[in-house]
């Protein structure tokens, strides 16, 4: 009896559609080289494409990935640098909206920011800031948003260029932010021109590594609760090499 394996190739946007690639023998099958964590055995026998995952907070997931640095070694998502309140800064992280970061009022107004890094680039659609719907905390009235695609300044350190997506024109009263971003000016984004691409979906995107949230006026009793970063998907590319 012949043993028959199936693969689904499914292709991605393409719904319903699907192939199957089937092998007559194990010869046939023992040619062809499984990708690393890129399919899985199903209880029929079948081989499937791992599920990746669509509009992610790819803060969530922040410190499950190790970068190398520079500077530091590896290290993991998530806190990159806190100028104050460095005891809270995991709270804009934790996914809890009851807990803030509280930057110390002794300190002076250019160490009011935080930077989360997000552990990888990711093509990422818009930016949400939580602020604490209290009495006792209000939103920061007046700050500035920047993000990185974790592009180098110069190659032997840790810094990186940073550009603005966002800064309040007003005092701000608002609990939450919503930051669309846009990629014409991503550089780190090379697209062939000659596809035949619907160009305008890809300027709802930004690749970006790092966010950067800096207070531009100092006020009492207030904190930024959570910073979400929503984006297209998982970043497939990852392990790419190993595979």
């Amino acid at each position: 009896m012949q043993t028959q394996i199936f693969l689904s190739l499914l292709l991605l946007n393409v719904a319903g559609f699907a192939e199957t690639l089937t092998f007559d023998s194990p010869e046939g099958w023992s040619s062809w080289a499984v990708p690393k964590d890129v399919v899985w055995f199903s209880d029929e026998g079948e081989l499937k494409l791992k599920r990746y995952r669509k509009n992610i907070n790819a803060v969530s997931n922040a410190q499950t990935f190790i970068q190398p640095t520079q500077t530091r070694g590896e290290v993991a998502g998530g806190i990159w640098q806190v100028g104050s309140g460095s005891q809270t800064a995991e709270n804009l992280i934790d996914g809890d909206l009851s807990t803030t970061w509280r930057p110390n009022q002794e300190d002076t107004l250019v160490d009011w920011v935080v930077t989360v890094d997000l552990g990888r680039p990711v093509l990422a659609e818009r930016i949400r800031l939580h602020f604490v719907d209290e009495k006792s905390i209000s939103p920061f009235s007046q700050f500035s948003v920047f993000t990185s695609t974790g592009a180098r300044i110069e190659s032997t350190g840790d810094l990186f260029k940073f550009s603005q997506v966002y800064t309040t024109s007003k005092p701000n009263k608002e609990t939450f932010i919503d930051i669309q971003l846009e990629g014409q000016q991503d550089t780190a984004r090379v697209i062939d021109e000659n596809l035949s691409i619907d160009w305008s979906e890809f300027r709802d995107f930004r690749t970006v590594r790092f966010i950067r949230f800096r207070v531009d006026k100092k006020s009492e009793n207030t904190g930024l609760a959570e910073i979400e970063v929503i984006a297209a998907g998982d970043n497939i590319s990852l392990g790419v090499v190993e595979r």
